[in-house]
């Protein structure tokens, strides 16, 4: 499933960094931080790049995660 991300943050991380998230093809990680937008998240060997939330309409994707939350 091809998805975005949204949140570029810890959570971010934290989720990259489970296995759940190899069942993903993530196209990017959508934020609202300006200072964000163009870089680049890496883990392992996954890069993805960030970008505002209003360009995710560039990219061809089935579903947005929110990974801002950390939830038990």
């Amino acid at each position: 499933m091809k998805v975005i991300l949204f949140g570029a943050g810890e959570m971010t991380m934290e989720f990259l960094a489970s296995e759940d998230s190899l069942q993903y093809d993530i196209q990017a990680i959508a934020d609202n931080d300006k200072s964000k937008h163009g870089s680049v998240i890496c883990f392992g060997d996954r890069c993805i790049k960030v970008v505002s939330a209003k360009d995710v309409l560039l990219y061809d994707f089935n579903v947005v995660l929110i990974t801002i939350y950390k939830f038990a």
